[in-house]
């Protein structure tokens, strides 16, 4: 097996007519059980070269560390937002921010703006990985559920066993949504899940009543636009579930 020192000078030495030469060295370094700092950011510049694939053996050797500098957390970045690197690039970029122990804020935008990405992959890697943090910004809730309405049903599917965790802050954010957002809500993840566990939610009086694993939430005041639209989505939903709902209150 190449020393790290080797295989190093044959990456730094090796021009574009290479490239196949070059994409295996670099995955020869995955086997290497540490790898220097001027390494990684070898390999880190490497997610700019022109060649796709050496672009992708360079994300999946970075694929090995969970705590990468900054400067790398920025080049994959890069790499998942620039659809011109191919998507196999992208998820491979995807795929590696996923594995760190901590996520910037810039990181966390890129993979919020993934669940738009034209490729399933993306967009169902990006939800994974955003179901792995902790916490998630109201921006980030918004679009997952707006991306209840995606077109694969594996996103679909994805998105709903990650709003899992966020049931509570999904009621607080049903006043800002679209109606066809609601209506993707409730059909595909509230509705459901009533089955299982109890999620009582009701509007009376312009006031969005709902209940949590731990007890009634605080009453959220609507407007009259507000309260329409949730209306609305409800009686659409429900009227297919063959529910039928009379009078002010109106329940899930």
């Amino acid at each position: 097996m190449h020393s790290e020192t080797a295989l190093l000078g044959l990456i730094k030495d090796l021009n574009g007519e290479n490239w196949t030469v070059k994409e295996a060295e670099i995955k020869a370094l995955v086997k290497q059980q540490m790898l220097s700092e001027t390494t990684v950011s070898a390999l880190y510049k490497d997610l700019e070269n022109i060649n796709c694939y050496i672009k992708r053996a360079a994300a999946e050797a970075l694929g090995k560390f969970q705590t990468l500098p900054e400067t790398a957390i920025l080049f994959l970045i890069k790499a998942l937002e620039d659809k011109d690197k191919g998507w196999m690039v992208n998820e491979q970029a995807a795929q590696v921010l996923g594995r760190q122990k901590m996520l910037s804020e810039d990181a966390i935008l890129a993979l919020i703006n993934a669940l738009w990405h034209i490729h399933d992959k993306i967009r169902e890697a990006a939800v994974d990985i955003l179901g792995q943090q902790q916490t998630l910004s109201d921006r980030a809730v918004l679009d997952l559920i707006a991306a209840l309405n995606d077109k694969s049903w594996d996103v679909r599917f994805t998105v709903a066993e990650v709003l899992s965790s966020y049931i509570g802050g999904i009621f607080t954010l049903l006043p800002r949504l679209k109606q066809n957002q609601v209506e993707a809500l409730y059909a595909q993840f509230l509705f459901p899940r009533s089955c299982r566990k109890t999620l009582p939610l009701y509007i009376q009086t312009h006031q969005l009543h709902f209940y949590t694993e731990t007890g009634p939430g605080q009453p959220i005041e609507l407007s009259a636009e507000q309260s329409r639209v949730i209306k609305e989505a409800f009686k659409i939903i429900q009227a297919k579930a063959g529910i039928i709902s009379s009078g002010e209150e109106n329940w899930l």
